[in-house]
């Protein structure tokens, strides 16, 4: 069996050290086919974008060594047409992924190093096609002792002097070129992100719009930043999200890689645990796209199902959007965790600021950072709706942790095991006593307003209540009886109640213990703790009103 390329996301690598490659060399031709000059192609984390990049230098570079061994068992060398471009492009490849730090300076210079990196090794190739301004210039570069005006304009001129040396035009391969904008924006209390995206901006309009020397520019990343004023100038980038149908199966495994895979590793059983953990993208039309760094790391370590991708990283953007969160989009999160779709409006295009004040963006973001995916989509007038979902299993634990994560921040852990055990024990005094507590110290940070104020309760408590995942499964919004509950708590092992949970605010000329009533009442007469009762389980039925920040919990037991 073939070595799995664990960490590993150069082509050449891989093949000469015989590691497991899955064909994605038709990414070439589908390249190649295209009338644009430069396209951008954002996926998410760990799709395979970096290796993709580099399995186009390999194919395009013109180098002194012949790298066409490196594909000639491969899906493009069937295609002879593309034959002919193996080796023949002068080629600028840069990867952004390590250009981010807490502030603008220490970014700048990475952004110098990385670009003087570039021009010093090609140096010994093509100084003597330098003379004059030009080569000084270009040493300046190199010591990193240019000015900025220098180091804006440098890929252009790079492209340029590459361009007469070789009598050829330039390919350039720019991988994850959002990450320096990203890190800006998450490092905002230090106030560079305006400055970032100026330089960036300088550095590539010229580069990648109207540039003679450029045959192809291909960029990739997670999000699709061109209207933050990045490439404000440009107009001939083409831009293919993993809601459109080119490139769909280019970045992912597709369901029968990922058969093929298990099979050749003997690992034929796993192959149901395997989808369910990983499976479950969508891009483009094409559904079952695996992610590919947990089925590769679930490979090598034969078979065992781990939350590989979300261990990746930090989420930290992903924390911030559920904490700060209105109440309607927490409403629907939590929809997406009970395994529920939602249809949502998605825009490919957006700034990173939007994603604090505008709820649509936020749903953009997630799909596009892999987070959630869609089942189908449908056109109402200028608009598409996307029907959205939580992928898989390794995600929808993802999601249940940072809300465990953000409640513990904001309550002590002991606080909140307090009221879990008073809710299950029947113990409505000591429920009402910390609910009150907390109202007081902290329901204006979750946006309580006249409007909303039944859903502010109802989220934070099944907030707190994603600790009792493990003993209970914990339902909201569903259908029971002749109603609709607000949440109940199944136990899932023997001896434990059940509890049906309804909140009601007070009304126009009624009392906080009326309201109260009222929400048992509805959950006698609407059965809502049939289904508890038929499993034989005793019931604890609350009813919890409130008025502004006044609390009331009453309690009734059903027996099973």
């Amino acid at each position: 069996m073939k070595k799995i390329p664990l960490g590993k996301s150069n082509y050449k690598d891989i093949i000469d050290n015989e590691c497991l490659y899955i064909d994605k060399t038709l990414l070439i031709k589908e390249l190649m086919d295209l009338g644009s000059g430069v396209v951008l192609i954002p996926r998410p984390r760990r799709f395979g974008k970096t290796l993709n990049l580099s399995t186009l230098k390999y194919f395009f570079e013109k180098t002194e060594v012949d790298h066409s061994y490196l594909f000639e068992d491969k899906l493009i060398w069937k295609e002879e047409k593309y034959r002919p471009m193996q080796g023949q492009y002068p080629v600028i490849s840069l990867s952004f992924k390590d250009i981010q730090d807490h502030d603008w300076q220490n970014v700048y210079e990475k952004f110098k190093k990385l670009i003087s990196k570039e021009f010093e090794n090609r140096l010994p190739d093509i100084e003597s096609s330098l003379l004059g301004e030009k080569l000084n210039t270009y040493k300046r570069i190199c010591a990193s002792t240019a000015s900025e005006s220098d180091y804006s304009d440098s890929l252009y001129f790079l492209s340029e002097v590459l361009y007469n040396h070789y009598k050829q035009k330039v390919m350039v391969l720019i991988d994850e070129y959002d990450t320096p904008i990203h890190e800006a924006f998450l490092q905002d209390h230090n106030n560079y992100y305006e400055k970032m995206v100026r330089f960036m901006r300088s550095l590539l309009s010229p580069l990648l719009k109207d540039n003679p020397y450029l045959e192809k520019g291909v960029l990739t990343g997670i999000l699709v930043l061109a209207k933050a004023g990045l490439f404000s100038e440009l107009n001939n980038i083409d831009i293919f999200t993993l809601v459109d149908e080119r490139f769909a199966d280019k970045f992912g495994f597709t369901s029968s890689e990922v058969r093929q895979i298990t099979c050749d590793y003997h690992l034929d059983d796993s192959f149901a645990n395997i989808q369910s953990w990983y499976n479950g993208y969508t891009f483009g039309e094409v559904q079952g796209i695996y992610n590919p760094w947990s089925v590769l790391k679930c490979v090598g370590s034969a078979g065992k199902l781990n939350t590989y991708w979300v261990n990746t990283s930090e989420h930290k953007l992903l924390k911030e959007i559920i904490s700060k969160a209105s109440i309607g989009v927490q409403s629907h999160l939590w929809d997406l965790i009970e395994g529920k779709t939602i249809s949502m409006k998605i825009k490919t295009t957006f700034t990173l600021p939007e994603v604090r004040r505008n709820s649509e963006v936020i749903w953009s973001l997630l799909i596009f950072t892999g987070y959630l995916t869609y089942n189908s989509s449908k056109r109402i007038g200028t608009k598409w709706i996307y029907d959205l979902k939580i992928p898989n299993l390794e995600i929808m634990g993802l999601f249940e942790d940072l809300i465990k994560s953000i409640f513990s921040e904001t309550i002590l852990n002991q606080d909140v095991n307090f009221f879990l055990e008073s809710l299950i024990t029947g113990k409505e005094r000591e429920v009402q006593s910390y609910l009150e507590e907390f109202v007081l110290k902290h329901m204006s940070t979750w946006d309580v307003t006249e409007k909303e104020s039944e859903k502010s309760y109802h989220m934070f408590i099944l907030g707190l209540l994603v600790s009792l995942a493990g003993r209970y499964q914990v339902l909201s919004n569903r259908e029971a009886g002749f109603g609709r509950y607000d949440i109940t708590l199944t136990p899932r092992q023997t001896g434990d109640p059940g509890c049906v949970l309804e909140f009601k605010k007070v009304q126009d000329n009624e009392t906080l213990e009326s309201a109260a009533k009222r929400a048992l009442d509805q959950i006698y007469r609407k059965e809502y703790a049939y289904e508890l009762k038929s499993m034989g389980r005793d019931v604890i039925a609350y009813g919890i009103a409130f008025e502004g920040k006044k609390v009331l919990v009453l309690k009734e037991n059903i027996s099973g």
